[in-house]
């Protein structure tokens, strides 16, 4: 269980501690069809293959539900492709964490059982993170086929991974490979744990901290630096996680904490209302002491998910309890 000052864990924790993790498989699906930005998936019987979105019925009807490319009509006909492709596509497909944890973890050792001259199916606009990452998998010669957001392709092959890697079973061979990779292809060594780092959200649309000024303030005493993970550079972040002692935060940039070396303890603030087990399951499967404190919700005018508000006691108090003096 994750450790906090909290009177009591939260008992959506539990569930969790103990969990199978299957085996994967490479899947040939002769005549498949894509549909849309995310790239789900349908079978030649026209049944969309659950399996690669979640792990349950109630968690595939849960992020089902609200994609447009499920619920809307099929065009009346799909657009028919020879050859041999393999989709880099999912829900939060945009996202760094998904993208690089569901996706690209998800693809660890499939490269070398693809056929070579299969292409690549990926956004129709790809950010820098997500060509940094596809690299790793040695994928860089391979042809990159957009696909745009309302298209419905029939693929003469489809070749994908079962089932997704989702947070609910994170182990810690994707993470060794993932580090691994990283660090194999920027010439990084593995370093001490030396350095404190608070993970910034200043310019993110959600769990921004609103008292961020007072909260840097108090950290910079205990030696904290402050990062803006998503101004950096897939290097960068890996060099300067590769060094961390402690990291406080929350958000895609915790991530990170895949390059970080053993010792590496991780604070994370959450917000009552909506937990988020996947930086815990993270952090477990790295071996690292995971702390979390519930901060105050802000609300956030237009958005979803709000922002923190951040109780500097509670703070300090979480400090104390992972001796960072």
């Amino acid at each position: 269980m994750p450790k906090t000052i909290e009177p009591e864990v939260h008992p959506s924790f539990a569930p969790l501690c103990s969990f199978p993790v299957p085996e994967r498989a490479l899947v040939k699906i002769p005549n498949g069809r894509i549909r849309g930005k995310v790239g789900l998936v349908l079978l030649p019987n026209g049944e969309f293959a659950g399996e690669l979105v979640a792990l349950t019925h109630a968690g595939r009807h849960s992020m089902l539900r609200a994609e447009p490319a499920y619920y809307r009509p099929l065009p009346s006909h799909a657009q028919k492709m020879r050859g041999n492709f393999y989709p880099v596509l999912g829900l939060g497909v945009d996202h760094y964490y998904h993208w690089s944890h569901d996706l690209i973890m998800g693809m660890r050792d499939v490269p070398q059982r693809l056929p070579p001259d299969t292409q690549l199916i990926v956004p129709e606009t790809m950010k820098p993170f997500q060509i940094e990452t596809l690299g790793l998998l040695g994928l860089d010669a391979h042809p990159r086929v957009p696909v745009p957001a309302g298209a419905l392709w029939e693929l003469e092959n489809l070749y994908v991974v079962t089932p997704r890697l989702k947070t609910q079973i994170d182990s810690s061979e994707p993470y060794r490979w993932l580090r691994d990779a990283v660090m194999e292809r920027y010439g990084l060594r593995e370093a001490k744990p030396a350095r404190r780092f608070y993970l910034s959200r200043k310019h993110d649309g959600h769990w921004r901290t609103t008292n961020e000024h007072e909260v840097e303030s108090f950290l910079a005493e205990y030696g904290f630096e402050t990062l803006l993970p998503g101004e950096l550079s897939l290097r960068a972040q890996a060099e300067l996680f590769g060094q961390a002692e402690v990291i406080v935060g929350t958000g895609a940039g915790l991530f990170n904490m895949a390059f970080s070396p053993p010792g590496t303890t991780v604070l994370q603030f959450q917000e009552s209302s909506r937990i988020v087990h996947a930086l815990w399951t993270e952090a477990a499967a790295m071996g690292f002491d995971y702390h979390y404190v519930l901060c105050d919700s802000v609300p956030n005018p237009g958005r979803p998910i709000g922002d923190l508000h951040v109780p500097v006691a509670k703070l300090e108090a979480s400090l104390r309890e992972m001796a960072v003096s």
